[in-house]
């Protein structure tokens, strides 16, 4: 007899840290986690005015966070702000999470870490970035790749129109579209797109025959980690992605 914790999640249970305004990780992690693993949410939240704090604060604060998690048990957990991890540094980063998985006695994805795994899985060596961040934000993310040994070929900046960076939020997936097609020339060996709010799913479809290299994103990272951690495959040959497949036909729910 199937006990009531088998219900949902038999494939696994895992968690997703939300920065508090953002509209797009939930939808497209529906889209590439794939059946009976279930998603459960909790929001990353700072009060803070400048986006650096709160950015720092979301990551400071995962103890408060996933102890809101009480008695569900879960397989793993995925850090869904990748400014944190280039603001932080990995070794900060890999320094505290070592420290809140002992406590949780979860595994913790972010979003930094993820990618790198990625690019390291896909022999990537050379990337270009595409991302929706102020200059500043800018900087340490390419700071950060290099520093993980990664030479950065290009980026495309998504203009927001703001130092605001939850204006993020209100890029549409044609705009990231038409930005990051201006990659499609650029000698490298993927391209990333970086930051979680901007939506990455359906710009990576469209663009699939335009850019001859690999493309992935934050959100698709983490969701490659989060399988791998349950023991899933992510894909095969015809899955249409060499990093996750299968979602494409989801797209239409988005």
């Amino acid at each position: 007899m199937t006990t009531s914790t088998e219900d949902y999640g038999r494939l696994g249970r895992v968690g997703i840290g939300v920065p508090q305004a953002n509209p797009t990780v939930e939808p497209e992690l529906s889209v590439l986690l794939p059946d009976r693993v279930t998603m459960h949410v909790t929001r990353l939240n700072s009060d803070a005015p400048e986006p650096r704090d709160r950015f720092m604060a979301y990551f400071y604060d995962l103890p408060e966070t996933l102890a809101r998690y009480d008695t569900l048990k879960l397989k793993a957990y995925g850090f869904a702000c990748t400014a944190s991890s280039y603001l932080m540094g990995d070794e900060e980063e890999r320094r505290l999470l070592d420290q809140f998985e002992r406590q949780f006695d979860t595994e913790i994805l972010t979003g930094g870490a993820m990618i790198t795994a990625a690019l390291r899985h896909l022999g990537a060596k050379r990337i270009a970035i595409g991302a929706p961040y102020p200059a500043w934000l800018s900087d340490a993310s390419h700071q950060y790749w290099e520093a993980a040994g990664f030479s950065v070929a290009d980026d495309v900046r998504v203009d927001i129109g703001s130092s605001d960076t939850r204006k993020i939020y209100e890029i549409t997936a044609q705009s990231a579209t038409d930005h990051l097609r201006s990659l499609h020339d650029v000698e490298c060996d993927c391209v990333v797109i970086t930051g979680t709010g901007m939506p990455s799913l359906k710009a990576i479809h469209a663009l699939k025959d335009e850019i001859n290299v690999p493309i992935i994103s934050t959100n698709m990272s983490l969701a490659w980690g989060l399988c791998r951690s349950l023991g899933l495959e992510t894909a095969s040959e015809g899955s249409g992605h060499p990093l996750i497949g299968g979602w494409q036909s989801r797209l239409e729910r988005l």
